[in-house]
């Protein structure tokens, strides 16, 4: 596909993306069947661009974008970044899977790299380009033709900030005498090779072997197992430390909790038969206000004689039975 102003607004709406070119930030290009790049110079606000999975050879017509900070470039068929523009605020580069021989181009792009993905080219030596992105941190060069391993190293040591690194697939792997212990005493600061972690051992180990060999790897390895050894120790001895300053409760501790405790029932005892009184001076109150034998009993009161005649007393009990009787000689 040609790449004209009008495809690219049929593109942006067909991501949901503003039709006027300055308005974006995100420009989604990838698996288009691109073979040219043309038509950008509008686009100046644009952050990232995916332009993966086409026919790209080169990267002409790609113009000077200030605020690029992300380009996919992956699985394309780029032979040359001689035509690689300046991305001042590029962080993240990806070109795995192209036919590239050569990084000559790249360091012209005055960007501030940290991440640079490189795996599946041709790259067999032609690295110097790298030197010029100390901010790199993360550098995958897997599956490539790289069989140098003194030449890689000594471009790699001057990445000061390369936390993991990715060499899997290349000649100079499989060549090397202890390749991972060459590459980690090599990069002192480097935290992940071929997607495993560096551990603490496997560094001091490495480091002593690169200045000693074997003998000095093998001693390095017992001091620092020993050392491992010592500072668990000392945890332990801290934490029995700890655990002895806390002073379990004494007997005068438990007779003050039991005598706190049984204050505690005797005074929630002396509240409770003192309601208990009060309920029973309630009652002779209630039961001075009953009704005498002879006076005639509310129907209200007559209305559910059997509700509570479990709680009546025995005058009012009768005193009710005699008030139906009355009731009923008049009705009769």
């Amino acid at each position: 596909m040609q790449m004209t102003a009008a495809s690219l607004r049929d593109i942006c709406r067909r991501h949901d993306l503003f039709v006027t070119p300055e308005l974006n930030d995100t420009l989604y290009l990838g698996s288009s069947g691109i073979f040219k790049l043309a038509c950008l110079e509008p686009y100046v606000n644009l952050k990232t661009i995916f332009a993966d999975n086409n026919s790209l050879e080169s990267l002409e017509g790609l113009p000077p974008l200030p605020h690029l900070t992300c380009l996919y470039l992956h699985q394309n068929s780029l032979r040359s970044l001689a035509d690689f523009p300046a991305l001042p605020s590029l962080r993240v580069l990806s070109l795995c899977c192209n036919h590239l021989t050569s990084l000559s181009g790249l360091e012209g792009s005055n960007a501030r790299l940290e991440t640079l993905t490189l795996s599946g080219n041709h790259l067999a030596g032609d690295l110097d380009a790298l030197t010029t992105f100390p901010g790199l941190t993360t550098l995958d060069l897997s599956s490539n033709r790289l069989d140098d391993m003194d030449h890689l190293l000594c471009i790699l040591r001057q990445l000061p900030l390369l936390r993991a690194l990715y060499l899997s697939g290349n000649p100079c792997v499989t060549k090397a005498a202890a390749y991972r212990k060459r590459v980690v005493g090599n990069l002192p600061h480097l935290a992940y090779l071929d997607k495993r972690p560096i551990m603490p051992l496997e560094r001091a180990t490495a480091e002593a072997w690169v200045e000693g060999g074997e003998a000095a790897a093998s001693q390095a390895r017992g001091a620092h197992l020993e050392q491992t050894r010592l500072a668990r120790a000392a945890r332990q001895r801290s934490l029995r430390q700890q655990h002895a300053q806390v002073q379990p409760l004494s007997l005068d501790s438990d007779a003050m909790i039991s005598r706190d405790a049984m204050e505690a029932c005797h005074a929630t005892g002396v509240n409770r038969s003192s309601s208990s009184s009060s309920d029973v001076e309630y009652d002779e109150t209630q039961a001075s206000t009953e009704p005498e034998a002879d006076s005639p009993v509310p129907h209200t009161m007559m209305a559910h004689p059997c509700c509570h005649e479990q709680e009546m007393s025995p005058g009012l009990t009768s005193a009710i039975t005699a008030s139906q009787g009355m009731e009923t000689a008049i009705l009769m």
